[in-house]
């Protein structure tokens, strides 16, 4: 039954879009430390783009413009506060990380071995701290 599950599982995670939030958020999480550029987040989430296509994932462009989803991800992010936006400069608001991985999560099944570990590791360290 559990086998049965899993194929379930992976057959509708490898139908599920990825969405231009679920790929600004996630490489946030990459430093959320960081503060970017419209441009560095251009160029980082290309690169992702371009991993997940070559592994099978559905993405979803809208307007078949890779920049102009880049835009529509962040345009909504800062619409949300979850990222902050001051001089054409972008970064995860640290009050809200907890948004920034949930939609990072959505495409976590994505993720490399290295990167799926850590996402891993701080979801459970950000719920150990959140029930303190």
């Amino acid at each position: 039954m559990g086998e049965l599950a899993d194929e379930l599982m992976d057959r509708v995670a490898r139908i599920v879009p990825v969405l231009p939030v679920s790929l600004v958020c996630e490489v946030l999480l990459g430093d959320v430390e960081r503060a970017w550029t419209e441009l560095e987040l251009k160029a980082a989430v290309q690169a992702r783009l371009v991993e997940l296509e070559a592994a099978g994932a559905a993405v979803y462009i809208p307007h078949e413009n890779r920049g102009y989803a880049v835009e529509v991800g962040l345009r909504m992010l800062v619409l949300r506060h979850i990222v902050t936006s001051s001089d054409g400069v972008y970064s995860a608001n640290g009050d809200d990380l907890s948004l920034v991985r949930y939609y990072a999560n959505a495409i976590a099944h994505w993720a490399t071995p290295g990167r799926a570990a850590e996402t891993a590791a701080e979801t459970a360290a950000a719920d150990a701290s959140g029930a303190a």
